[in-house]
């Protein structure tokens, strides 16, 4: 009998920013935009998974990431398909200084992937500054006393 080669086929869903502000402020709102791309040799197994979209003082997910929201994906993928997505977060009051946007697709990891997860995180490439919320700035225009 002939040789034959057995190769094993999976998804790989790979996420990218593309759109993040330039400026974040604390006790605001922000627009985050993501795609999300099939980089394997099958199409995803399932047809719905959670992104997520986090906010952490370093590059990776950690037990101090805080989760700002998170959007479920109906609809597989087939190889080499990819879908945009987007969230607008409200950025926590207590988040102010140096924090980097991360998105996390298939959060869950419902997709059969064969071990290749490690790039199911992105980060935005270096930290943003999240500014303390603006405080009001009242001026008094006029006083009145009374009669």
């Amino acid at each position: 009998s002939d040789p034959f080669t057995i190769a094993q086929t999976y998804a790989d869903l790979a996420p990218t920013l593309t759109a993040v502000p330039a400026s974040l402020f604390a006790g605001r709102s922000a627009r985050i935009e993501w795609s999300v791309a099939n980089n394997g040799t099958l199409a995803t197994d399932v047809t719905r998974w959670v992104d997520q979209v986090w906010l952490s003082t370093t590059p990776t997910l950690s037990g101090s990431s805080v989760l700002l929201g998170s959007v479920t994906r109906v609809g597989g993928l087939a190889v080499g398909e990819g879908y945009a997505a987007f969230l607008d977060v409200a950025i926590p009051r207590d988040q102010a200084g140096a924090r980097y946007v991360i998105v996390r697709t298939d959060a869950f990891a419902v997709a059969y992937e064969a071990g290749r997860t490690a790039n199911n995180v992105v980060a935005t490439a270096a930290p943003l500054t999240v500014q303390p919320e603006p405080r009001p700035n009242l001026v008094i225009e006029q006083v009145q006393a009374p009669d």
